[in-house]
């Protein structure tokens, strides 16, 4: 239900309620009550499509403190029973820290703050994210799913935006392998799979 209606409708009220949840499940819950695996990266996944919505990306990013983003990045970064990280994890947490990459971010002790790109950059660095974004611009024009085996569907458009976004905060150094399938995307425009009319 509600990566559906976040990746669809991500301006739905319905989902201000549901924030502070989101959040707490997409970090890890509390010691006592820490949430599967999947539940961690399905929260995770409705915040990242939230945070396509102006009202949700500054309502995250009041919510957000940076002990929570340090819980994001370990929970995403945590090996499986083989000794992998899960894929979709990382890249599902990368695109929501993104996506809010030009917002401050309170330190949840004082009024001093950083900005949710500064503290994810080493985190996306290390988890090759750019790389990664350029491969989910390519599997959203031919309308696959990314990473590889995730079913995970995103726009192409979507993905542009969160591309701009990077790219207006002093990356664009580092979203070079991005630009041909940006390219694509200027050039099929509303007509590719995942896109907008």
């Amino acid at each position: 239900f509600g990566v559906g209606v976040a990746s669809q409708a991500p301006e739905a009220t319905a989902f201000i309620a549901l924030l502070p949840k989101l959040i707490d499940a997409a970090c890890g819950g509390s010691e006592e009550n820490s949430p599967f695996r999947l539940l961690q990266l399905e929260a995770a996944l409705v915040l990242a499509h939230l945070s396509y919505s102006n009202t949700f990306r500054r309502q995250l990013a009041c919510q957000l403190t940076a002990l929570e983003v340090q819980a994001l990045m370990e929970c995403a970064a945590l090996e499986d029973t083989t000794g992998d990280e899960l894929p979709q994890h990382v890249f599902v947490v990368s695109l929501l820290l993104a996506n809010l990459c030009d917002l401050r971010c309170l330190d949840g002790q004082s009024c001093a703050s950083q900005c949710f790109g500064d503290l994810a950059l080493e985190f996306w660095r290390g988890k090759q994210f750019f790389t990664s974004l350029a491969a989910a611009l390519v599997a959203a024009l031919q309308g696959e799913e990314w990473p590889p085996e995730s079913e995970i569907f995103l726009a192409a458009w979507k993905l542009a935006s969160t591309v701009e976004r990077l790219a207006r905060c002093g990356l664009a150094g580092e979203l070079r392998s991005c630009v041909a399938p940006l390219a694509a995307v200027a050039a099929f425009g509303g007509t590719m799979a995942g896109q907008a009319p």
